[in-house]
Parts: structure tokens; C-alpha cells; sequence
């Protein structure tokens, strides 16, 4: 079967160079290799297709129901499926994330145990225009993220950047893709009381506008908070801006950390076991995961809950990453370990008396 496969990606990248040769040289774009590959792949039984037919597939309906921006935790990308390998951990497809128009979507996690599977989940594009996180699950089990590069409709530049993380002292800069009437200005939002007569407007040029925004006395630490700026421009065509923050107290820290079992926790090879993870820093709620290497049978709530029955090991060291994602997506990756050696025992038994 193997052999199968590398034969025919062989002859789909080689049909493929010969057609762009045909083309005497010319490139073909990227729709034409994509139609030409499905064309090929056409008449393979679908259980021998290679990787590239997959792709291919998915890649088309990304470009031909194109979205420019994706919901909060999805982005644009494709579905892609995990090579297949009979002692594999891991099965399922997984979203694969993309610059440029795509379909919107993520990964999820479908089960858990000895194999953890996963699949993609898919979103209607997002019409606001925003940009966006994508929160998914790495190789490991464990979250990841991605920002996608998009400024929200009516911005030609953002600093800092839509969705980012910011301190209560930093100010936010945003330009229009036009001049505004200034009289016509309005801003609020959840982010808190912002003083009207605090704003700058600086005219970058004939048709651009800079408004400056300084950090305000009121605003309010938490995770997604946005400011909303509505107005008109000077054609008298409305202004209408949602930008979110995630906005930590100058003090406060950032980013989520923790550090339990670190170096380890020690428990009983012949009794169950439970852990309560804790986080500190970030914006909470918290979103736990795990990884590969945990002891048979252990799970981990979304809440943090590490659990699992009796390793019956006396010998037993598991190793592996815990994920926590705050409510802002920030995440950190640690890796932990369930020590139960028990080495009395060990040398009773097995005459094992030094590890």
C-alpha cells in the first residue's frame, strides 16, 4: 500500500510539472493545479488517494466559498486529515489555518483516551469585518493560537492591534480610511468612561484621520472588552467601530501561569488520585487541557481537575504538557508529572532497590 501512494504522488507531481511546461513556461495559478490535481485524483479509489487529493479537495471550497474574516476562534485555512499510522495516538483531521480568503473554522477535539480523536467545525464568515483569534488544539492535545491579520472595515492601520492584550496605561491609535467629522464622534463601549474631550484628531493626509485615544482613569481590567467609535465621515457616510481588548491592571500579570506538579505529584501506585490545577495572572476563567504521557485512564476537567484510578505501578513516572487558555486565549504550556514510585516496594518485589 505504501508503495501505492509514493507512486502515485509521483506521477500527480510529475503530470503537474509537465502542464505548467505545456504552458511554455508560463505558471499556472493556483485554482488550475488545484482542478487539475482533483482531475487526476478523479478515478483513485478514494482508501488509495495520497495526502495531495485530500488537500486538494478542501483547498478548492476554501477558495471557492472564500470568507476575508472568521468569528471569535476560528480561522480562515482548510481541513486537513493526520496521516494514517496503525500505532497512532492521534486520528482525525484538523484545521490547518491560511493567509488570505478561506473557509472559517478550528479544531475541536471529538474524544479522549488510549486515541484522541479530532475533527474540524466550521463557521459562517464574519461580516463585521473584525479581526479575530483562533483557538485549536496542537499535535499534542494541547491549545494553540493564531491571529488572523485583518483590520476591522473602515481602518487602514490599529496599534495595538484588535484583540490584543493590553496595560491600563496604553493608549490606542486608530486610522481611518477617511477624514471624519469630528463634531460627530462618539465612543463607549465596555471598556469604560472615556473622556470626549481627552481624544486627538490628527489628519494623516487629505483623506485620513488618526484618532488617539489616552489611556483613561476609568477603563476596566477584563478580558474582551471593547470600545465602540460611531460617527460620520466628511460625505456624511456613517462610522461604525468595535475594537476588543483584553486589559490587565499595570501591576497585574499578563499572561496565565501555573505550577503544580512541578516537579511532580507524589501519590499512592495502589489508590486513585486527584489534583486540582490552579492558575494565576491572565484573565479567568481558565480552559485546561492535557497531553500525551499522562497515566492510563487520566482526565482532566475543563476546569483544571486532573483524576485517574490506581496506576498499579510502582515503578511509575508520566510525564506530559498541561495547556491552560485564559478567557483572552492566552495560553501556556508546562510540562508536569504523577510520580507513584514506591521503591520499598519495588526492592520486595522485584529486588529493584536504587532507581
Amino acid at each position: 500500500m505504501k508503495k501505492i501512494i509514493i507512486t502515485l504522488n509521483v506521477v500527480l507531481f510529475l503530470t503537474i510539472g509537465i502542464f505548467g511546461a505545456y504552458r511554455c513556461g508560463s505558471k499556472p495559478n493556483t485554482m488550475e493545479i488545484i482542478q487539475l490535481v482533483l482531475v487526476l485524483c478523479w478515478p483513485i479509489p478514494e482508501e488509495d488517494r495520497p495526502q495531495i487529493c485530500f488537500d486538494a479537495a478542501q483547498l478548492y471550497l476554501a477558495l471557492t466559498n472564500g470568507c476575508t474574516s472568521c468569528p471569535v476562534n476560528y480561522s480562515i485555512g482548510y481541513c486537513r486529515r493526520l496521516d494514517y499510522n496503525p500505532d497512532a495516538v492521534e486520528i482525525g483531521n484538523v484545521w490547518v489555518p491560511q493567509n488570505g480568503t478561506g473557509k472559517c473554522g478550528r479544531t475541536t477535539i471529538v474524544s479522549t483516551g488510549v486515541v484522541t480523536s479530532y475533527d474540524c467545525a466550521y463557521s459562517t464568515c464574519n461580516t463585521t469585518g473584525a479581526a479575530q483569534s483562533s483557538a485549536m488544539l496542537d499535535s499534542a492535545g494541547a491549545f494553540a493560537t493564531g491571529a488572523s491579520t485583518c483590520l476591522p472595515a473602515g481602518i487602514s492601520s490599529l496599534t495595538p492591534a484588535n484583540g490584543s492584550v493590553i496595560a491600563t496605561n496604553t493608549g490606542i491609535s486608530v486610522t481611518l480610511n477617511k477624514s471624519v467629522d469630528i463634531t460627530s464622534l462618539n465612543v463607549g463601549g465596555s471598556l469604560g468612561n472615556i473622556d470626549p474631550n481627552s481624544l486627538q484628531i490628527s489628519q494623516k493626509n487629505q483623506f485620513r484621520d488618526t484618532i488617539t485615544i489616552p489611556p483613561q482613569p476609568e477603563w476596566l481590567t477584563g478580558a474582551n472588552k471593547n470600545i465602540t467609535i460611531t460617527g460620520v465621515d466628511l460625505d456624511g457616510l456613517p462610522i461604525s467601530l468595535d475594537l476588543k481588548y483584553s486589559v490587565y491592571a499595570n501591576n497585574a500579570k499578563p499572561l496565565p501561569d501555573f505550577f503544580n506538579c512541578m516537579p511532580n505529584c507524589k501519590f499512592g501506585w495502589g489508590a486513585s488520585y486527584s489534583v486540582q490545577f490552579q492558575a494565576t495572572g491572565g484573565f479567568a476563567p481558565y480552559t485546561w487541557t492535557k497531553g500525551s504521557g499522562a497515566p492510563p485512564g487520566a482526565v482532566m476537567t475543563s476546569s483544571g481537575l486532573l483524576s485517574g484510578p490506581a496506576t498499579n505501578n510502582v515503578l511509575g513516572q508520566y510525564g506530559f504538557p498541561v495547556t491552560v487558555m485564559d478567557a483572552a486565549g492566552t495560553t501556556i504550556t508546562k510540562n508536569v508529572m504523577i510520580d507513584t514510585v514506591d521503591l520499598v516496594t519495588a526492592c520486595f518485589l522485584f529486588g529493584i532497590c536504587s532507581l
